[in-house]
């Protein structure tokens, strides 16, 4: 089995904390500078979640990580905060994206990046499962009226 690969984004000081948990809980760990995640590099490296370090107010637009891209590509994305931030507001974000103080115990982080990927999971099976089930509503649509029309007048 593979273990999944993650990306950090995060200073040198996080990334060491963090790397050495998320290493020990299964993932492969590829180790950036928090400028350096744009959503052009991050589809390069293809990582299974991303964590990416926010400092103070300044949150990237999100929305540029999944453009022109098919729901099951969407890379789930968790945000590691400063201590003190207000809680962010993502309207509109029907996302794998949630946020995490940057000082939580990187055991807690590591079980949030996983939680992460089985909800990219359950996305994927959601989206599946959608497109198989148009196709047999349809026809169960179409027998329906086939039978009403059988059916002799009353």
């Amino acid at each position: 089995m593979t273990m999944p690969k993650v990306v950090l984004a995060a200073s040198d000081d996080l990334s060491e904390r963090l790397g050495t948990a998320l290493q020990g809980a299964g993932f492969r760990v590829t180790r950036i500078a928090p400028d350096e995640a744009a959503p052009e590099r991050i589809r390069q490296i293809a990582p299974r979640v991303l964590l990416l370090e926010c400092e103070g107010e300044h949150v990237p637009a999100l929305e540029t990580y999944w453009e022109d891209r098919a729901m099951d590509a969407h890379v789930p994305i968790l945000l590691l905060r400063p201590a003190g931030a207000a809680p962010l507001e993502l309207p509109g974000l029907d996302e794998p994206v949630e946020e995490i103080r940057a000082s939580a115990d990187p055991g807690e982080v590591a079980a949030r990046a996983k939680g992460l990927l089985r909800e990219g999971l359950i996305r994927v099976f959601r989206k599946s499962f959608h497109d198989l089930s148009q196709p047999l509503t349809i026809a169960r649509a179409l027998s329906r009226k086939a039978i009403q029309r059988s059916a002799p007048a009353q």
